[in-house]
């Protein structure tokens, strides 16, 4: 490292130059915080509605239906964000995996707490 120092006025001055260190890159962080930043990279909420007011069989099997149907869309959605992230490097196609799994995981447990059409389902994206 190189220095000066410089008298101006009565004054001391050093000046260094700066050092070349290499920049940090998403790839060089611990894999627990990519993951949790790739958690966070597809932003959506599942609400789970109170229950439906219905003694009807068949109103509880359209809406089983209804909530199935819109957590296949989102896990879709997530299988296309999954694969967009794993084309990034390899490096991120583990990480991306482990995060997709997650994600699965928590839209097939939101699905169960819909307790067979007995409660509804949104999915709210946030941009």
């Amino acid at each position: 490292m190189k220095s000066a120092s410089t008298m101006s006025m009565g004054t001391l001055q050093s000046t260094t130059e700066p050092t070349q260190r290499p920049r940090t890159t998403f790839l060089d962080l611990p894999r627990e915080l990519r993951q949790e930043i790739l958690l966070q990279s597809y932003p959506f909420t599942l609400i789970v509605k109170g229950p439906i007011e219905t003694y009807s069989s068949q109103l509880r099997t359209l809406a089983d239906n209804r909530n199935k149907k819109r957590c296949d869309q989102i896990k879709a959605s997530l299988a296309r964000w999954h694969d967009e992230l794993s084309s990034v490097d390899p490096v991120i196609e583990n990480d991306a995996s482990w995060v997709h799994q997650r994600w699965v995981e928590g839209v097939d447990q939101v699905y169960r707490d819909c307790e067979g059409g007995q409660r509804g389902l949104f999915i709210v994206y946030w941009t």
